[in-house]
């Protein structure tokens, strides 16, 4: 089915922030999500299962001071790092770490242990590498790269070992992200171009992500009007 630029965004993003992700990392994977459909890759389907998995308390949250220095882990013993909720800050602490590269023996890496969906944090590592310039870059490995890795920059893709399948089927795993600098022009990856022709998605993925969507609609009443809710007897929008 056909879904609108705007609905789609919206829809993920309330989704994400309707099950406990916080505003801005559920805006984060809306946006992620979405510029992976700009270059031909539809992972809403894995976002869906993380969702799913988070709100029904299958998957952890990551210990915050860990998290910090670089190394993600579930704070529950024996549950497996949810993606959806440590792919954003995993992202913006490889990018902040690009900053480092030269300045110390080895590069920095972020780690995240037994992620249960790890298509999440490469394709947010895509998205957020648009935003580095072409001399720095992401490489990442699944589970120290036996079967899957990868590079990622300037908003580009290449996979060195595996394909996008493998990365969808992939299943709690251990994903290592280091940063790269790029000395010679020819060590780019190049684009993985392919036609974007808008949102189509496979419309029980889509009805699913709309109803924890509409766990935000709060129904009108006296009591909910008086307490913030709705558009109030003026709405200036």
């Amino acid at each position: 089915m056909r879904i609108s630029d705007n609905d789609f965004y919206t829809n993920v993003k309330k989704a994400c922030i309707a099950i406990g992700i916080p505003r801005g990392f559920s805006e984060d994977s809306a946006r992620s999500v979405y510029y992976a459909f700009e270059q031909g890759i539809n992972y809403l389907e894995n976002l869906l299962f993380a969702l799913n998995s988070f709100s029904q308390n299958s998957s952890s949250i990551y210990e915050t001071e860990q998290a910090l220095k670089g190394t993600f882990v579930s704070a529950r013993n024996n549950f497996p790092l949810s993606s959806v909720y440590a792919a954003p800050l995993a992202g913006e602490l490889a990018v902040l770490n690009k900053n480092k590269i030269g300045k110390y023996s080895k590069n920095e890496t972020i780690q995240l242990l037994n992620v249960d969906f790890p298509s999440i944090v490469i394709y947010e590592i895509l998205r957020l590498s648009k935003y580095v310039d072409n001399k720095h870059g992401f490489e990442w490995s699944l589970n120290n790269g036996e079967e899957i890795k990868g590079q990622c920059c300037g908003g580009r893709i290449i996979l060195i070992k595996g394909t996008y399948n493998n990365i969808l089927s992939k299943r709690n795993c251990l994903i290592i992200v280091k940063n790269i600098r790029y000395t010679n022009i020819s060590e780019i990856p190049e684009r993985l171009d392919k036609p974007f022709k808008g949102i189509n998605v496979n419309s029980t993925t889509w009805n699913k992500i709309t109803e924890y969507s509409n766990r935000l609609l709060v129904e009108s009443s006296d009591d909910s009007r008086l307490k913030g809710a709705g558009a109030g007897v003026i709405d200036r929008d």
